[in-house]
């Protein structure tokens, strides 16, 4: 009776660890799917912004070459540094780059109180 209990325990243990193993394979399979589908999005969003600064190059070298004087060149950079602004992604402020680039609301001291 006892070798009888000790083999059903022993036989349960081995069926539950074969389960166990195969639902922590198949969850990471899942994930990595996921991942890899991120990572073509990411990629495909990244090259598309690359794309649209790419032309807003193309377009500030041609205004550029195409000026005549002082006036025409500040212009030419003020239009250029409007559209590079639109194309910067919104990004939350997480510390890593160093306080508050680019965002001057709610700043203390000259100019921002």
């Amino acid at each position: 009776m006892l070798k009888l209990m000790k083999e059903l325990v022993l036989g349960s243990a081995v069926i539950l660890t074969f389960f166990i193993i195969g639902e922590a394979y198949a969850a990471e399979e899942v994930e990595q799917e996921q991942g890899s589908r991120d990572y073509r999005e990411v990629r495909s969003e990244i090259l598309k912004n690359i794309d649209a600064r790419l032309e807003s190059l193309k377009k500030h070298r041609e205004c550029v070459s195409s000026t005549k004087d002082q006036d025409g060149l500040r212009s030419c950079m003020d239009s250029h540094r409007e559209e590079m602004m639109k194309l910067r992604p919104n990004r939350p402020m997480d510390g890593r780059r160093g306080g508050m680039r680019g965002n001057r609301e709610g700043r203390m001291g000259p100019g921002g109180e």
